[in-house]
């Protein structure tokens, strides 16, 4: 795959996440997972997963679960302007959602937690 095909596949799913998602979250974050991911399926075929790290922490505001690049904090003051939020940002401000029903007893009282993405190359349609 040259350059061009790579950025438009990279467009493609980019366009095709946000038909999924109520709002544009964080480009950055998207990026990097795809850059991630991408890079797997160059790898040698004995390498079979890669690991994104992160922190997973959930908005007062909407009830959103957020995986974050870097620590989150909390904070008061948001994106919008004077509008009370109550939302976890991160140095970063790279995060991508998560599906709300994940992590069920995370609130926004709780503290972020430390997780892993791990994505497996799929090998004849089966996850090895």
């Amino acid at each position: 795959m040259n350059n061009q095909d790579y950025e438009q596949k990279k467009k493609k799913c980019w366009e095709e996440y946000l038909a999924f998602n109520d709002e544009e979250y964080s480009k950055s974050a998207f990026s990097y997972a795809f850059d991630r991911a991408y890079a797997l399926g160059k790898q040698e075929k004995d390498v079979d997963e890669t690991v994104i790290r992160g922190w997973v922490a959930r908005d007062k505001r909407d009830n959103a679960l957020l995986l974050h690049a870097g620590e989150p904090y909390r904070t008061w003051s948001g994106y919008q302007m004077d509008a009370k939020q109550d939302v976890w940002e991160s140095d970063f401000a790279s995060f991508l959602p998560l599906d709300s029903k994940l992590f069920p007893d995370l609130t926004w009282e709780s503290d972020p937690i430390e997780v892993e993405l791990i994505i497996k190359r799929k090998n004849n349609g089966n996850i090895q």
